[in-house]
């Protein structure tokens, strides 16, 4: 018995990771020690977006309201098919203090949706972040949360995701403490 759990646990940790993996772009914004910071990591499928729209300085920074999110940096921007970004609050714009990583910037204005790292491959990982110090979700206008949205080309029927989650457990890591919830309890039924 104690094997089978132990193999089931591993398969659905296994399970968790490789959809995370999948995701498309995951933000995960989190309160951390009086500052909230925000890390990104995934791939783009280039097809689930319209052609490239040119290479621009993206913003620095966010605005909740209306799903804005940029880390600065120069990016190529492509259009989608969607009318706008998931918001994730109710807040104005605001700065970051600090960032760090790959570029990216979902923007607000047609026909530029999206932007990715200048030279960004379809596929590839990307991954950065960004910080703003002594500060938390309600004073940002963040409301916890997982906000998604989906991109999908007509042209192509290909789509991908954004998925913004504030305050969220990303979910690989949810499935490891599940994992090591059953692995600890079939220990201690065994000792």
């Amino acid at each position: 018995m104690y094997s089978v759990v132990k193999t089931c646990g591993v398969c659905i940790a296994i399970m968790a990771v490789s959809q995370q993996a999948h995701a498309g772009l995951v933000i995960n914004i989190t309160e951390d020690s009086g500052n909230v910071e925000a890390e990104f990591s995934g791939t783009m499928d280039l097809l689930a977006l319209s052609a490239g729209v040119g290479v621009v300085n993206a913003y620095n920074g966010h605005l909740a309201s209306i799903g804005a999110f940029g880390n600065g940096g120069s990016v190529d921007t492509y259009g989608g098919d969607v009318a706008a970004w998931t918001p994730f609050g109710t807040g104005a714009f605001a700065n970051w203090d600090s960032v760090f990583g790959d570029s990216i910037a979902l923007f607000t204005d047609v026909p530029v949706i999206l932007g990715l790292n200048e030279g960004y491959v379809s596929g590839a990982l990307t991954s950065g972040g960004a910080t703003s110090f002594g500060t938390d979700f309600a004073t940002l206008g963040f409301d916890i949360g997982s906000y998604t949205t989906t991109l999908t080309n007509s042209a192509t029927g290909v789509s991908d995701t954004v998925t913004i989650n504030v305050g969220v457990p990303a979910p690989s890591a949810i499935a490891l403490l599940g994992f090591a919830g059953v692995f600890g309890a079939k220990r201690r039924r065994s000792a």
